[in-house]
């Protein structure tokens, strides 16, 4: 499970570069448009030769741009790398689309890069917080014909299917009804790792759970060809629900209360529970907080009964002598348990991790499973 680091020099030093690209740009604008001049729509990265003296504003941008470029890029490596599932396309990070498809050839607007790629043509990321949230593929047709009228370097619509397949992440799943119309197919796509690419993690660090809709467009001129292919989430990320919401608490005075040590197994109401071992100050896929530390509990829950068993990562707990109480944690130790579906017969094995302060001692291991309470005593 992939989380994000804490406030590390990692952390420091992306912010320190993301601040430096404001200033840059800030001084782009004072420079360049002092009295509200709007900038191009296009800029093309080549340099072209000026008389001796001073630049001119077109070329002072072009340089501004170039400069902004480039630290944008160097605060994307920051991030790290992308999932296999999304480099290069649907909800990847700038960084990723520079390495496999080179230098950008223009910055049609502030959040938009374009890119020559040799065996497709020309390709326009549109980027929100340094995710690519809508992409435009063309083949190398005149620029200045419309979408709508044929040209002899249009697709045909095969290709333009592999076009949507090859810029929609990789495990998109197009299984929705498509449209077609006089001069338009529109294919609606989801994806795991879109979802957990634009959507950030809750304040638990858990990634979102279900997959986040997109939508493919290929522009059809003729009934046999394609002059471009879009491919966009069908709603801004900023508007993406967030993980999950884990469901309350079971009441905690009902139903059976079964009782065991470390090491011990319980059954209660067809639900078979251990508690192996502790691991106190572990080390996870995420830092804990300052002043805490990690604590992980490995445990196997099996669904003997004949119906699901549905928990969350709000079903476990850990308490101490004097009755306080930590929740867990996403981004823990792996295999990690957060909670699912158990299915008849089905069974999980993993870490529960919580994040404890550091002069916190615990005593029991708590499992709230559906109308049933299950504790582990520990010292």
């Amino acid at each position: 499970m992939m989380t994000r680091p804490g406030l590390s020099q990692r952390l420091r030093r992306l912010l320190g570069a993301t601040i430096l690209v404001g200033l840059v740009v800030a001084l782009a604008i004072a420079v360049v448009a002092p009295n509200g001049i709007r900038f191009p729509r296009a800029t093309v990265l080549a340099q072209e030769a000026t008389p001796a003296g001073t630049p001119s504003a077109g070329a002072q941008l072009s340089d501004l741009q170039t400069r902004v470029a480039v630290l944008s890029t160097q605060v994307a490596d920051l991030g790290g790398a992308d999932p296999e599932e999304i480099a290069g396309r649907l909800g990847g990070r700038r960084a990723g689309f520079d390495h496999l498809y080179g230098s950008p050839a223009a910055y049609p607007a502030p959040d938009q890069v374009e890119y020559r790629v040799p065996d497709v043509g020309r390709l326009l990321a549109t980027f929100e917080n340094d995710r690519a949230v809508a992409l435009v593929v063309m083949p190398n047709r005149k620029p200045d014909l419309p979408l709508d009228q044929p040209d002899p370097a249009d697709w045909s619509i095969d290709t333009a299917r592999q076009m949507i397949a090859r810029f929609s992440p990789s495990d998109a799943t197009f299984g929705g009804q498509e449209q077609t119309g006089p001069s338009m197919l529109v294919v609606p796509g989801s994806s795991e790792s879109l979802s957990a690419a634009v959507v950030p993690p809750d304040v638990s660090g858990c990634t979102p759970s279900g997959a986040a809709s997109f939508e493919a467009r290929a522009t059809t001129p003729t009934a046999t060809t394609a002059s471009s292919v879009s491919i966009r989430l069908t709603q801004p990320a900023s508007t993406l629900p967030s993980a999950k919401p884990q469901r309350p608490k079971v009441d905690r005075g009902s139903g059976a209360v079964a009782n065991s040590s470390l090491g011990g197994v319980v059954n209660v109401n067809g639900i078979r529970v251990q508690a192996q071992q502790v691991r106190p100050n572990a080390s996870g896929t995420r830092a804990p907080a300052s002043g805490n530390a990690l604590i992980a509990v490995q445990m196997t829950i099996d669904n003997q009964s004949n119906r699901p068993l549905d928990f969350a990562l709000t079903d476990f707990a850990l308490t101490d002598a004097r009755g306080r109480e930590v929740a867990p944690i996403c981004g823990g130790v792996e295999p990690a348990i957060t909670g699912g579906e158990l299915k008849p017969g089905e069974s999980a094995q993993g870490w529960v991790t919580f994040q404890a302060p550091n002069n916190f001692a615990p005593t029991k291991f708590m499992f709230y499973a559906s109308g049933a309470t299950i504790g582990f005593t520990l010292r």
